[in-house]
């Protein structure tokens, strides 16, 4: 015990920051009312119930060294700690803070007692390894049962079965299965769908509650079913079971998990149309039309089946022309229904797709060209005639798209723009290739496209002609490739991709001239910048940050006030989570205040700070970590 108290006093927030992470150890904090039954076993271990979603067994034990191990029977596997065992510790410093004895483990407490034992339940073996209950209770539990009389096991599973009626269910249906007989299962079944499917979905991580369907029962019996080898059953609960799934996902409010669970049950049913007595052709037919229809990650598992190697060129021949006779009875999508749009092109896809399996690829280039309309599969058509190094009529379908989709679609446009550079660059012409960079920078100035221009003018010797003119266009807007007065010494590009009007779009662009000056090494050049952008009263946030990391060498009172300015916003914000964001910034503040010998005037702040707030308990556990005071002296 003494180890363990020596351990524990000498803790701080930053301690337990880096053994378990900020976020673990904010929610830990959280948890820490929910302990209970707090103990000590053999001197060094921290034992205690923790409640969830679930009530969790949690050890934490110090070593001779100092060293923290732990276990936690909850389902958290990231490799660190969980809220849990954070919830523990602050459990015990709070104890010693308050010099309250934790007392030793009473044997008496069986539950606890047998877990962290390892005597029932999970627990760790000697190699720091999860060991499953059933397997260390299956021994022990084969030989009781093996003890009883053919009476006594009756009673038992009637006994068992009437606490569980899962049990009787399940009995029921193995009997049903060998004779044959799968019509009440699947009555059953579908009505065990209908009521799963029809429960609201949703789930609040941060507190820990919510409402999720429950689907391991269908995947139990639907495995059932697919190894009693009823394929036929399992396709026919699979329709089922897949339209009412994908409503309820489509209006769940989880972190995915529903759609998870029903992507499980739905692998099984994939897996039994490949095993179906179906036609090779029909197989991959509905495979693919799952994997069309999929809009929330449920059918992933369709893509390893569809691989299947046994699937033969003859197959995916026949599942084409099922495929193109879709294509013919889909309706035409309008502009504004993207999702029959959507649909429409994952056919053509798999129809694409098809074909190339089945050494049909002369029909891609015309479908394409008929689908253009519909779907505006411009790049696709275009990738495809380059492949066949049809670089005039790619082209020529680069600059018809442009026109077409440059006002409505503009992220095609773009793409297809990009071809057109591809293309000046096939046929060895550098200076196109630097008009559509500049068209590029024009549309999106940024330092990304900055140094793309750089790059692609560097050949043609004109960098610093151009670079002038690109930052007279930062400071007042004016395009140069297209001022009457100005000698542009690029060509112009073969088709422009008219931006939209965006609101707030001025200038001077000071974010793209600091990101420029940053790269350049001008960091007078920053600061004055920095500071003509604050005279606009425009937000800094991250561009301010960006500055302040520049500059810290060769301008460190201009970080030291950005720094501080930033922190003492957060801290407005009145939030915990604000509060850890304020003392990265004053950390950073220290760290400069130390290198530059200014440290009291950094804990003459820290102080000011803490007179200021002295009311906000959660900005003054974060300030005491970044002095590293330990846990048991702060509020």
């Amino acid at each position: 015990m003494k180890i363990l108290k020596q351990r524990l006093a000498q803790f701080t927030w930053n301690d337990l920051r880096e053994f378990a992470g900020s976020k673990i150890v904010k929610r830990g904090k959280s948890y820490a009312r929910r302990v209970s039954g707090l103990s000590i076993l053999n001197d060094s271990r921290l034992v205690a119930w923790v409640d969830g979603s679930r009530r969790y067994a949690t050890t934490v034990e110090v070593d001779k060294h100092g060293e923290l191990d732990w276990f936690c029977t909850c389902p958290y596997d990231w490799g660190g700690p969980c809220k849990h065992v954070i919830a523990v510790i602050l459990a015990a410093i709070d104890k010693i803070r308050e010099n309250k004895t934790i007392s030793p483990l009473d044997p008496d407490e069986r539950d606890l007692y047998q877990v962290v034992t390892g005597q029932t339940g999970a627990f760790m073996d000697d190699g720091g390894d999860r060991v499953d209950q059933e397997i260390q209770c299956a021994k022990p539990l084969k030989d009781i049962l093996q003890g009883l009389s053919r009476r006594e096991l009756i009673d038992l599973i009637l006994e068992m079965s009437r606490r569980f009626p899962e049990i009787s269910m399940r009995i029921t249906q193995s009997e049903q299965l060998k004779q044959g007989d799968v019509r009440q299962i699947v009555r059953s079944l579908r009505q065990e769908i209908i009521e799963v499917t029809n429960q609201e979905a949703w789930y609040n991580p941060w507190r820990d509650e919510g409402s999720l369907p429950d689907y391991s029962p269908i995947r139990e019996q639907l495995e059932m079913l697919h190894e009693a080898r009823h394929y036929h059953a399992v396709l026919q609960l699979g329709d089922l079971l897949w339209k009412k799934g994908n409503e309820q996902v489509a209006s769940s409010h989880d972190e995915g998990e529903t759609a998870i669970a029903l992507g499980e049950c739905m692998d099984i049913v994939f897996h039994a149309i490949l095993h179906s007595s179906l036609a090779r052709e029909e197989q991959l037919f509905r495979l693919i039309r799952f994997s069309i229809e999929d809009e929330y990650a449920i059918a992933e598992g369709c893509s390893e089946i569809i691989e299947d190697p046994s699937f033969t060129p003859e197959d995916w021949k026949n599942a084409s022309e099922m495929l193109e006779q879709q294509l013919k009875e889909t309706r035409c999508p309008s502009r504004e229904n993207y999702s029959l749009k959507y649909r429409r092109e994952q056919l053509v896809d798999w129809l694409i797709r098809a074909w190339e399996q089945s050494s049909q690829r002369e029909k891609v280039i015309p479908l394409l060209e008929k689908e253009v309309p519909r779907i505006h599969c411009y790049v696709r058509l275009v990738d495809a005639l380059l492949a066949e190094n049809r670089k005039r009529e790619a082209r020529r379908w680069c600059i018809r798209g442009i026109r077409k989709t440059r006002n409505s679609l503009a992220g095609i446009a773009s793409a297809l723009q990009k071809k057109l550079r591809t293309l000046a660059d096939l046929d060895d012409r550098p200076d196109m290739v630097a008009a559509y960079r500049a068209e590029d920078f024009f549309l999106r100035p940024a330092l990304r496209t900055y140094l793309a221009l750089q790059k692609a003018t560097k050949a043609l010797g004109n960098w610093l002609l151009i670079r002038t003119m690109v930052m007279e266009f930062l400071e007042n807007g004016t395009r140069p490739d297209m001022a009457s007065k100005k000698k542009w010494p690029l060509p112009t590009p073969e088709a422009r991709t008219e931006k939209p009007s965006v609101r707030g779009d001025r200038f001077p662009r000071y974010g793209t001239l600091i990101d420029i000056a940053i790269h350049e090494k001008r960091f007078d050049d920053v600061v004055r910048l920095h500071k003509s952008r604050q005279e606009t009263s425009r937000r800094g946030g991250d561009r301010d940050r960006e500055v302040a990391e520049a500059v810290a060498e060769t301008h460190p009172d201009v970080s030291l006030a950005i720094w501080e300015k930033l922190a003492r916003s957060q801290i407005g914000l009145v939030k915990p989570t604000a509060y850890e964001v304020a003392g990265t910034y004053l950390s950073k503040m220290r760290s400069l205040y130390q290198k530059t010998n200014r440290l009291d005037q950094w804990h003459g702040l820290i102080e000011s700070i803490r007179r200021e707030h002295a009311r906000k308990r959660r900005l003054l556990e974060v300030l005491d970590a970044l002095e590293n005071k330990k846990i048991l002296t702060g509020p």
